[in-house]
């Protein structure tokens, strides 16, 4: 489990690197998802599907008042404030 582990974080610490990005976030990857941002009244969204499926939308987090878009080649992040469920991985020994 401990080689599984190191090896999602540094996939993880890799990818964020390759978008010039250095915070901790979780990441979704949804590359066989549409998508769209609009801008109303200088809030931005994001809105994804696959599909035939349901519309996902949320915030796009703001940076010196900008949206946080970074494109790159073949691929865009977008950091945005989205509901998700969270899985805590934590060490049976270290439980008190």
């Amino acid at each position: 489990m401990e080689k599984v582990l190191k090896k999602y974080d540094d996939i993880k610490n890799k990818l964020l690197k390759s978008f010039d990005c250095d915070k901790e976030y979780f990441i979704k990857n949804n590359d066989d998802c549409n998508w769209r941002v609009k801008d109303v009244e200088g809030m931005f969204f994001l809105t994804y599907w696959r599909d035939g499926g349901k519309l996902n939308e949320c915030i796009i987090v703001k940076k010196n008042n900008e949206p946080v878009i970074i494109r790159k080649k073949d691929y865009t992040m977008i950091l945005v404030i989205e509901c998700v469920k969270v899985a805590v991985i934590l060490k049976n020994d270290m439980e008190v």
